[in-house]
């Protein structure tokens, strides 16, 4: 399937995290994805800039897409979670980063 993902802005907005599936705000970034910042999954969505922290952005936004069952996402979460891994390990972040974000811009289904 594919063809669908909701971007960062949706999904860090407050009136939002009822779409939330099987994760919580207050979620731990490095504890689901193994590597990167020790924030919640809600301040990985709201960091600002290029580079790591844009991958971090995208790549917390691309597992939300992923594990809801309405939104029809590109990966699955074990392949978002593994991609951050070779991406972290390799600092090439913005090849991975590019990806998702094209990703989590073809347009969201969620209200």
């Amino acid at each position: 399937a594919g063809g669908q993902g909701c971007p960062p802005g949706y999904w860090k907005q407050p009136h939002h995290f009822d779409s939330w599936v099987g994760l919580d705000p207050t979620d731990r970034y490095a504890a689901i994805f193994g590597v990167g910042p020790d924030v919640s999954l809600v301040d990985a969505l709201q960091m600002k800039g290029g580079k790591f922290n844009a991958l971090v952005r995208h790549s917390a936004a691309a597992l939300l897409n992923a594990v809801h069952p309405d939104v029809s996402y590109d990966l699955g979460g074990a392949e978002i979670i593994a991609g951050v891994q070779a991406a972290y390990d390799s600092s090439a972040w913005e090849s991975f980063n590019d990806e998702l974000d094209a990703f989590n811009n073809q347009g969201c289904p969620l209200n």
